[in-house]
């Protein structure tokens, strides 16, 4: 749990620092950190605590004994401070954890450390948010918005007086510096989810959405190829069922991995050595077949993208040198700066693609093409220097972690020229990076961004993409968790457990037995049941057949919700599954025949601190669901 992993922590990185800082990972806030640690080194407490204020979810009233003297619905703040999930330590507090694994940091310790007048709280009033349930996912999906180079490309669309459906599920929000130009219509779904009734009356299809670059596309390559490959052939097979003539698809000149000469051009061998370019070859040989006199898809295989847009990326090549030189004067290169990469400005790369669009059938027509600019092939070490007469103060420094990049392709762009003669690229390397330096001068660029998540895909998209969802239940410490599906008329494919994401989410990993129970009638009733300490149980229970109602009791006497309990239907529709934290009563009752159940614990079953508490008890008052 959270203390004994502050513990285990501690005693191997601590040393000889005097203070360290503990955080969830799952509240967001734009509360200034180090303000606070100032504020906690002034106060001379062991800890110190972020309060937030945050908008109340519910009615609140103002009591006189019985009598409501006052009501305000759902007040902008609440009249409480809440903990808020970023704190500061001195290392002496590290007396008050230990490593056993059910040490919860809110409990013993800080209830022991407020105790002894040692809890300090620095008041945020401004923007906090938790993402401890659906609903709070949902909200903070809500604040995202689109991509690096779709903000350029609805604007050029909508500049050319074109309507444009923009089909996004607005990730990326945060890194939104200037106010970008919407779609006429928002489909806000995933590209896998988008309808053949979704598509009808469309001129083209510009297929963008992806899992983004080669470090993101090795996050989970399965997911890389189900996005990036599956749900592409999808979208253009729905294209073309829906009437829609032509189907641009963002390639990539990654394809060419580590390339055996240079200048390759679109005929040359392949080479794709990471899933996110084997997902983009896979996809233009398995979209090919469909081109006809009625449908006809064009691949661009777009150089390495760099340069301002209004939704920013920094783990970009340029880029990322760029905001380094910015925030440390330092031009940090992780190879050694031998490998080549052809590069573009994203807005080039949207402007491209209009030109795709509209030209000719015949001039295009499912042709894989180059998209970038013979003159713009660089050396990574020449992008440095580029960056370096940008802050001439700024050193290089060649770091070596990552050891010889094997990805190394340099690029012909002829065909791109025969195809598309009037399109001329609007950036060299030097032109783009003087604007994206002005921007970032403008906007106050600093380390903060550098290193923050805000403008890193992988950070972000590594948050995004846990499929599994915990919303805890008013009993502290017990979830029920929900699997996000993603599905297609196949049906669908869902992570039930990732040890990753529950330990983030601070549960427990590691489970040593699964048991099984069918109940052949309905009404059976099994519980409630625990073990005590040292062979206390945490379960996750799944019912995989029928239905059946769930019910825990919160048996912990130190807790402020201790006999007080939880229920909630388990299905094999739902697939819903509700985690049991130690210390809790169990027991259920069937709401169908034949229910069969699973459930997974980490302690194995010792018959001699077995207990149980009668199902009826009234000091529980289970409002189990019984028909007369």
């Amino acid at each position: 749990m959270t203390g004994s992993r502050i513990a285990q922590a501690t005693g191997k990185y601590l040393g000889n620092s005097e203070h360290f800082a503990v955080t969830y990972g799952d509240g967001l806030t734009d509360a200034d950190l180090g303000a606070e640690f100032d504020f906690h080194l002034g106060h001379n407490k062991l800890g110190t605590v972020l309060g937030a204020n945050p908008p109340s979810r519910f009615g609140e009233l103002k009591l006189d004994g019985d009598e409501v003297l006052a009501f305000s619905e759902k007040p902008e703040l609440s009249a409480n401070w809440i903990n808020a999930g970023f704190f500061f330590f001195r290392k002496e507090f590290v007396d008050y954890v230990d490593v056993d694994p059910a040490c919860v940091l809110e409990q013993a310790p800080l209830i022991k450390l407020a105790g002894d007048s040692q809890l300090s709280i620095y008041k945020h009033q401004g923007f906090w948010q938790c993402m401890d349930t659906l609903r709070d996912l949902e909200y903070l999906d809500a604040l995202w918005a689109k991509g690096y180079i779709g903000a350029h490309l609805v604007e050029l669309l909508k500049e050319e007086g074109h309507w444009v459906t923009g089909c996004d599920i607005d990730l990326f929000e945060g890194c939104e510096w200037e106010k970008c130009v919407p779609a006429d219509l928002d489909l806000n779904k995933d590209s896998r989810a988008v309808t053949e009734e979704d598509l009808a009356g469309h001129d083209a299809v510009l297929h963008l959405a992806a899992i983004s670059n080669d470090p993101m596309g090795d996050l989970d390559p399965s997911i890389t190829y189900g996005i990036n490959r599956d749900a592409s052939v999808r979208l253009a097979q729905l294209s073309k069922k829906a009437g829609v003539p032509r189907f641009v698809f963002f390639g990539s000149c990654s394809v060419y991995g580590q390339g055996e000469k240079l200048d390759l051009e679109e005929t040359d061998p392949l080479n794709p050595i990471t899933p996110y370019a084997i997902s983009k070859i896979d996809s233009e040989v398995m979209i090919s077949p469909l081109a006809d006199e009625t449908f006809t898809p064009v691949y661009m295989r777009n150089a390495t993208a760099y340069g301002f847009s209004k939704m920013l990326r920094t783990d970009l090549v340029v880029n990322n040198l760029l905001g380094s030189a910015l925030s440390y004067n330092e031009i940090r290169i992780m190879s050694d700066g031998s490998p080549w990469r052809p590069l573009i400005h994203c807005r080039d790369i949207a402007r491209a693609a209009i030109a795709f669009m509209q030209a000719p059938a015949a001039d295009v027509h499912n042709k894989a093409v180059n998209v970038g600019g013979n003159s713009e092939n660089y050396q990574v070490k020449d992008v440095a220097d580029q960056v370096q007469r940008l802050i001439p103060g700024a050193d290089i420094t060649f770091t070596g972690e990552v050891g010889a990049d094997p990805r190394n392709y340099r690029v012909n762009f002829d065909m791109l020229a025969e195809v598309l003669p009037d399109f001329k690229l609007a950036y060299n390397l030097e032109s783009g990076m003087e604007e994206l330096h002005s921007k970032m001068v403008e906007h106050g660029f600093n380390a903060a961004d550098f290193e923050g998540d805000q403008f890193v895909r992988l950070r972000t998209l590594a948050k995004r993409t846990d499929l599994v969802l915990f919303e805890e239940t008013p009993l502290a410490g017990a979830y029920v968790i929900r699997q996000e599906r993603r599905g297609d008329d196949r049906g669908f494919f869902a992570r039930a457990f990732c040890s990753q994401e529950f330990e983030q989410a601070g549960l427990v990993t590691q489970f040593v037995q699964v048991n099984n129970s069918l109940s052949a009638k309905k009404g059976t009733l099994r519980g409630m049941h625990y073990q005590l300490a040292p062979h206390a149980e945490t379960k996750i229970v799944r019912c995989v057949r029928g239905a059946l109602c769930d019910v825990i009791i919160d048996l912990r006497p130190d807790s402020e919700t201790f006999c007080s309990t939880f229920q909630i239907e388990l299905n094999a529709e739902n697939r819903d599954m509700l985690y049991v934290p130690k210390g809790f009563g169990h027991g259920f009752i069937t709401l169908t025949d034949d229910t069969e159940a699973f459930y997974f614990v980490d302690e194995f079953y010792a018959p001699d601190f077995e207990r149980g508490v009668r199902w009826n008890d009234p000091k529980f008052a289970i409002d189990w669901p019984i028909e007369p």
